[in-house]
């Protein structure tokens, strides 16, 4: 489901995920979830569905990790 010919590129995991490493690099490279996500939804109106898989999916390929306090992290 990365990659769906029938959607608008706006809906997929590459752009989302995309605009979430943007956005990390852009907050000195660490995030809350709710932070992380307002700021995407600013720049990308998308729902918290899409943006929790497009979580899961850069926690998957190493792009994006949990602290230990938890906050969102890009390498």
């Amino acid at each position: 489901m990365i990659l769906n010919k029938d959607i608008n590129p706006e809906y997929s995991l590459y752009h989302v995920g995309s605009h979430i490493l943007e956005t990390l690099i852009e907050m000195d490279k660490k995030s809350s979830f709710s932070d992380l996500y307002n700021s995407v939804y600013s720049k990308n109106k998308t729902t918290v569905n899409l943006f929790s898989l497009a979580l899961d999916w850069l926690y998957v390929i190493d792009a994006i990790f949990l602290d230990e306090k938890g906050s969102i992290r890009c390498l």
